[in-house]
């Protein structure tokens, strides 16, 4: 039973006859009839009837007594359709277009000519044939001309292109057709608003007309004196010289656009040249489509806005105006293509556009790129090529492909890898579609992410043992199955070892669904929450809930990255739970430079006794912290730390390697350290450090950039800190050296009594249970996330 999951769209069959004669068909439960006329061509307007990968039966009866063949482009289904008995009148066969969407002919012909064309129109089953069809084309055509757009703005930032043409005409030409009308609609929006500049115009005109001077008009005036008249009343000038601005288009942009234009119609006039000088007869059709080109770019060119302006100087270097203002952009975009050349090579232009399976794996892998080249800065990618001054898509299956992204809010990369390197298993190849890689900054791990595209979909019929357990459409039992297959048998063995880890932490399945709202309730979708395997329905019309997940993965700490994982890379960390309430790390504030090369030069610290209670022992690490103060807002924070070796108790003018006059006789504990370690990155003081000595524990004191971030005294307080830390700018709250709460823009979050306040700038206040927190950290975030607008 076939089940059609796309939206009601009309379907057509078109019938084309040499004779008069009747056909019936059905429309619905109801028969009609309809009188064909010879030789026009008949439309009938109806509901999709035929679908790919279906089984059709296909019946003709000859009743002419002329002989009949069956002709169709596909040998496969030609040679499906046979005479059937003794008599041979009656043909029949079963058709089976597999997955080749679109227009399809029969013809039948009698005697060896045509005597009747049926086209029929075959729609896809799990998609929109209308919509998502043609936008999954669209999408992955225009991406690609857009990474080769962003790959020569970067290679090719000169005027010097015009050398590095492509000579083929018949290339330019058959790019030329694609580009020619958006070149010229691009020229026509530039026109409307052209780029223009303001410049002073001199002129001599008589006094009485002068406006505006300057110290022009003072020097042209001692340089004609004859223009001064001497009167009794004083001096009398006849005329002068006045300065004006006026706008003007003579700009070195618009010089530019006035090169690529006149550069662009001398290829299609030597293109025309070069056909009309070949030993064979002309197409008066392609000669007028080349001359009708060239009248319009002259109608163009010849404007009074081209006219006005001079020659391009290609010594002249590039203008911003050409990356920010659109037409300009877009003018260049264009110029770049069509002076350059772009070879579509690889599978992605080698398949069918037909065979939708090859072109929704490709569209997945070209659409994510796409989501993240939104809020990321595109790195480095290896789709486009360049070679001998040409491009090259090089995207196909079976080879990998890879782009890098920054993420300019915390500085980590990640990669999306389509078809990526295998490694060498213990057991058997692993070969996922996509994959994403992040890097977080927190320990240095990297978390993988399987996003698998599968053109396949259960459409859940009544009554089936889906529908019965899931409900709603959703993606098949065995894609999940691979999924797991996928996350736990991909492993890296680490370095410089022969033991494996997990590095996969998700794996997804893509598949072709257009309702988002309604696979919110299913349970590959709530799968993901809990083990991190699910499916994420993917279309042109159904983005959401893979941006969603893309915003989830990237944003989260490595924290919430780990726990959304079994057995994931790290565990041995992971384990070691950190004891929040164990403060061993004795920050001491150090007085000046004297005492810091005193303390780093002869391993120790000292402190008063009374500084120090008994409770605060024993005492495994000294970091010492320079304040602002001392030494200036660059030097300051904490850079040295050390393990404390020893401690006595001394007087104070016993402490020699520091010499002092003033409180000799009071107690000191001196700390022997064994030596200083400097971090690798400094912990900061946001505005003002610790006055007093304060405590910590090792965990902070390695992973902390701020000071205050040392005060956190819960494991809740830390996973909080850092989840709001990774999206929004954020500062502590402290007093005493004691976290009151987090604090960004306008909004406030504070853990007290078991739970987590939040307390917004318009007055709204929200409630979550440290519970809850530790359970679903991510739901916690999205709450607080949608609430504050972060």
């Amino acid at each position: 039973m076939y089940h059609y999951s796309g939206e009601a769209e009309d379907a057509s069959i078109q019938v084309f006859a040499q004779d008069h004669g009747e056909l019936t068909y059905n429309e619905g439960d109801n028969e009609k009839t309809a009188s064909i006329q010879p030789k026009q061509r008949f439309f009938i307007s109806t509901q999709p009837l035929f679908f790919e990968y279906q089984s059709y039966e296909m019946i003709i009866e000859n009743e002419s007594g002329k002989v009949l063949e069956f002709w169709h482009q596909s040998p496969l289904i030609r040679d499906k359709i046979k005479p059937l008995g003794r008599s041979g009148k009656l043909y029949t066969g079963v058709v089976n277009l597999a997955g080749e969407i679109g227009y399809s002919d029969f013809e039948i012909l009698l005697d060896g000519k045509r005597n009747l064309n049926l086209t029929i129109e075959i729609f896809p089953t799990k998609i929109s044939y209308r919509k998502d069809y043609n936008e999954l084309m669209m999408d992955v055509t225009n991406e690609v001309y857009e990474l080769a757009f962003d790959f020569i703005k970067r290679t090719y930032q000169g005027a010097s292109l015009n050398q590095k043409q492509n000579k083929d005409a018949t290339v330019f030409y058959s790019i030329l057709r694609q580009l020619y009308d958006p070149f010229i609609q691009a020229l026509d929006q530039l026109m409307l608003r052209p780029h223009h500049q303001l410049h002073k115009v001199s002129e001599v005109v008589p006094a009485n007309k002068v406006k505006r001077t300057n110290r022009d008009t003072i020097k042209w005036l001692r340089k004609n004196q004859r223009e001064i008249t001497k009167k009794d009343s004083g001096y009398c000038i006849n005329r002068a010289l006045t300065v004006k601005k006026e706008i003007t288009y003579d700009t070195m942009e618009n010089r530019f656009v006035k090169f690529i234009v006149s550069t662009i119609r001398q290829r299609i006039q030597n293109v025309k040249n070069h056909y009309e000088k070949l030993a064979r007869t002309a197409d008066p059709a392609l000669l007028d489509t080349l001359q009708g080109m060239i009248r319009g770019i002259d109608v163009r060119l010849y404007s009074d806005f081209l006219n006005r302006v001079g020659e391009f100087d290609s010594r002249t270097s590039m203008s911003l105006v050409f990356m920010m203002a659109p037409a300009y952009h877009s003018l260049y975009h264009y110029y770049l293509m069509l002076n350059q050349g772009l070879t579509l090579t690889g599978d992605l232009f080698h398949i069918s556009t037909k065979d939708l399976p090859a072109l929704y794996e490709y569209w997945c892998f070209i659409k994510l790129n796409a989501i993240l080249k939104t809020k990321y800065e595109l790195k480095a990618q290896n789709i486009i090529k360049v070679h001998k001054n040409r491009l090259f898509v090089t995207l196909k299956k079976g080879a990998e492909s890879r782009v890098r992204y920054l993420n300019p809010r915390n500085g980590e990369e990640l990669f999306l890898a389509y078809n990526p390197k295998s490694h060498a298993l213990p057991t058997v190849t692993q070969k996922p579609d996509n994959v994403l890689t992040l890097k977080k900054k927190e320990n240095g791990l990297t978390y993988k992410y399987i996003f698998d595209a599968k053109y396949r979909i259960n459409t859940a019929l009544p009554g089936s043992a889906y529908q019965q357990i899931y409900q709603n459409p959703g993606p098949q039992e065995d894609d999940i199955n691979t999924m797991h297959r996928y996350r736990d048998a991909v492993v890296y063995e680490t370095t410089g070892s022969h033991q494996y880890q997990q590095g996969m932490f998700g794996a997804y399945i893509l598949f072709p669904y257009h309702n988002e709202t309604e696979y919110l309730h299913h349970r590959f979708y709530k799968s993901i929450e809990t083990v991190n395997i699910g499916g994420l329905p993917f279309l042109p019309s159904a983005t959401n809930l893979v941006e969603k997940q893309l915003a989830e993965l990237i944003d989260e700490s490595a924290e919430s990255a780990f726990e959304r994982a079994l057995l994931p890379i790290g565990i041995e960390n992971k384990l070691k739970q950190v004891d929040f309430s164990h403060r061993d790390v004795l920050v001491g504030v150090v007085k000046d430079e004297k005492q810091l090369a005193a303390n780093l030069s002869h391993c120790f610290y000292h402190i008063p006794q009374r500084s120090v209670a008994e409770k605060r022992f024993p005492i495994h690490t000294i970091a010492l912290y320079q304040s602002i103060s001392a030494f200036g807002k660059k030097e300051s924070g904490i850079c040295y730390y050390g393990e404390v070796v020893s401690y006595e108790t001394i007087k104070r003018e016993q402490i020699t390697e520091i010499p002092s006059k003033q409180n000799v006789d009071e107690v000191y504990y001196k700390f022997t350290v064994r030596e200083w370690l400097q971090l690798s990155t400094p912990i900061k003081p946001k505005e003002i450090g610790p006055l007093v000595n304060t405590y910590t524990n090792r965990y902070l004191l390695e992973n902390a950039t701020h000071v205050a971030e040392l005060y956190i005294k819960t494991e809740e307080e830390y996973r909080l800190y850092y989840e709001l830390k990774r999206i929004t700018d954020i500062s502590i709250q402290e007093q005493n050296s004691e976290v009151q709460g987090f604090l960004f823009g306008n909004n406030c979050v504070v853990i007290r009594d078991g739970k987590i306040h939040l307390f917004a700038e318009d007055g709204r206040e929200l409630e979550f249970a440290v519970t809850e927190f530790r359970r679903r950290p991510r739901e916690v975030m999205r709450g607080i996330g949608i609430m504050t607008k972060i």
